[in-house]
């Protein structure tokens, strides 16, 4: 047979038990941490005191030397200047660059070029102007000359006019002809009606063509 107890009331009365001695060292625990507490709050009112004092000796020392004229002003020392980098002017003048001489370049044969044949000119004229005074008023006489190329020493042909200006209309008048440098002037060559034109004849156009103007230097009478 199975019998079981109740022991509940006995661990109550065992836990009371324990309870009951623990309380002494309960109390020294409180007792423990009270003396603590205080002992730092006692700390924390001497260092805030000493902390206060400081303070108001520290102002009254600031207020004492603010009333005080007596005090004697701070001496300035002297400034130093620093030497400072100084860019000096160079009175030199620049150096002038003096040019390389450069090589002379090479000279490249040339191939032989054929020379141009001359140009010779051929039937041109030459002539000579020369204004003479005939019958009250001025005449200019053009004398021509013909040479066949410019390789000749003297012309083939040559002749001497002149021009007026008749009515607005300029009128060239034919004096003389000449076939050959060795042969003296023919003429007039113009007509009897032109001659008249410019106030001129058959003997006053000869008068007038002995003054005319040739290369050779000769002169007619």
């Amino acid at each position: 047979m199975l019998v079981r107890h109740n022991t509940t009331l006995l661990e109550q009365a065992v836990d009371l038990a324990v309870k009951r001695s623990a309380i002494p060292t309960l109390q020294a625990q409180a007792a423990a941490q009270e003396k603590t507490a205080r002992a730092t709050a006692i700390r924390r009112m001497a260092t805030g005191g000493a902390i206060a004092v400081a303070a108001v000796g520290i102002g009254l020392g600031i207020k004492l030397g603010l009333w005080d004229k007596n005090v004697p002003e701070p001496v300035m020392l002297p400034r130093v200047e620093q030497p400072s980098a100084r860019t000096v002017p160079n009175d030199d003048p620049a150096p002038i660059p003096i040019p390389t001489p450069k090589p002379a370049p090479e000279e490249t044969p040339r191939a032989d070029v054929p020379a141009k044949p001359d140009v010779v000119t051929v039937d041109f004229n030459k002539f000579a102007t020369k204004n003479v005074e005939f019958q009250g008023s001025t005449w200019e006489l053009i004398s021509g000359h013909h040479f066949k190329d410019e390789n000749d020493e003297t012309w083939d042909r040559a002749w001497c006019y002149s021009r007026r200006s008749v009515n607005g209309v300029e009128v060239n008048v034919s004096l003389a002809t000449r076939s050959a440098p060795s042969s003296p002037p023919i003429g007039p060559g113009a007509a009897v009606q032109t001659l008249q034109l410019i106030g001129l004849n058959d003997s006053s156009a000869v008068d007038l063509a002995t003054k005319c103007a040739w290369l050779d230097g000769r002169t007619f009478g």
